[in-house]
């Protein structure tokens, strides 16, 4: 099954409250994101950098924000998919959202402000 660029790439992430803060579950393996993580990466990215635009030909990922605010672009370039040649932009902030990015679709990030994102990778690099 080839998986499609569509809003079911897009993971709420729920905030558990807590008196001292609060506790957010960012990966369950039993959840349905289209990836069994391999690896796990963080990135430091200062407010105005450009990160891509790269597309993967073997890995998948699923990505989110520790901190900051950032746009990430994403083209379908996968000529089976239902979704070939179709574009768009979500807004991810601090521990809202998770994305998956499968691979053939070429992507982007731009940081809106000084971010951390972690990403999982579907094979290792």
């Amino acid at each position: 099954m080839t998986p499609h660029l569509t809003k079911t790439n897009i993971r709420p992430l729920d905030v558990s409250r807590e008196e001292r803060d609060g506790f957010v579950q960012v990966y369950d393996s039993e959840w349905p994101v289209g990836i069994v993580p391999a690896q796990w990466n963080a990135v430091r990215s200062s407010a105005g950098v450009l990160r891509g635009v790269h597309v993967h030909r073997r890995h998948d990922d699923y990505l989110l924000l520790a901190s900051g605010r950032a746009l990430i672009g994403c083209h379908d370039m996968r000529e089976r998919s239902s979704t070939f040649g179709l574009t768009t932009q979500v807004e991810l902030t601090p521990l809202s959202d998770a994305i998956t990015i499968p691979h053939g679709v070429a992507h982007g990030f731009y940081f809106l402000e000084p971010s951390i994102h972690l990403y999982a990778v579907s094979h290792t690099f």
